[in-house]
């Protein structure tokens, strides 16, 4: 469902999580990813610093992580 339409399934997160979106998966479960485009189009790139932003192209779409809501959010330094 993410993949149809991941503006509309997702939140965008604030703070040091700004340019990912999360969405919940179950109970207490989330998933965690970005969507390149509108990364760039909101000009997160520049604070997601992706290896691979300029290779991916604008519908790509990068699952990050997925876990307990507390656990996903401790991640956040492999995400990039």
């Amino acid at each position: 469902m993410i993949i149809e339409n991941p503006i509309v399934l997702g939140e965008p997160l604030k703070g040091n999580f700004r340019g990912y979106y999360s969405s919940p998966a179950k109970k207490n479960f989330l998933i965690i990813y970005l969507y390149c485009k509108a990364c760039r189009a909101r000009g997160d790139d520049k604070m997601v610093l992706c290896k691979d932003c300029r290779t991916c192209r604008d519908e790509t779409i990068k699952f990050v992580d997925i876990g307990p809501h507390d656990e996903a959010y401790k991640k956040k330094s492999y995400w990039s």
